[in-house]
């Protein structure tokens, strides 16, 4: 519209479902937002998109990519967990894969935590105390 005050030629961007699929996956997978930006190209104009026009235009995507990605992988794995069907593919019949996933789950969600002690032993069999640097203070 070249010759009218306040308009420009070019159309404005409009996302499309698979725009808007690809922004909020790439963000629940931890992807920089810079980088989401090659990967949404404007059409009328072939390059990527802008910071702002990525912020503009996919402000719930972004907002919410990253808690449904959670939400999506957390109801798949607690699914497994439990031996039901996920919501996606087949339940996981090995009893170790249910194991190690329920293990992960606990450490990771449940405040579950492996501890490890570490006791020094002298030559003889018993506790090594700090104090004792040299044999003749052991009572050797």
């Amino acid at each position: 519209m070249a010759g009218i005050a306040g308009r420009s030629g070019r159309k404005p961007f409009v996302p499309t479902a698979d725009h808007r699929n690809t922004v909020k996956v790439m963000k629940g997978l931890g992807i920089p937002e810079e980088q989401i930006c090659l990967t949404v190209i404007n059409p009328t104009t072939g390059r990527p998109l802008s910071r702002r026009s990525l912020e503009v235009h996919f402000k719930r995507e972004l907002a919410t990519g990253a808690t449904e990605m959670t939400a999506l992988v957390g109801n798949w794995l607690v699914n497994s967990i439990l031996g039901r069907k996920p919501p996606s593919g087949e339940p996981v019949k090995n009893d170790q894969a249910r194991m190690t996933g329920a293990i992960f789950y606990l450490k990771t969600r449940g405040g579950w935590k492996e501890t490890q002690i570490n006791e020094l032993m002298g030559k003889d069999g018993r506790p090594l105390h700090i104090w004792q640097r040299y044999p003749e203070d052991a009572g050797l």
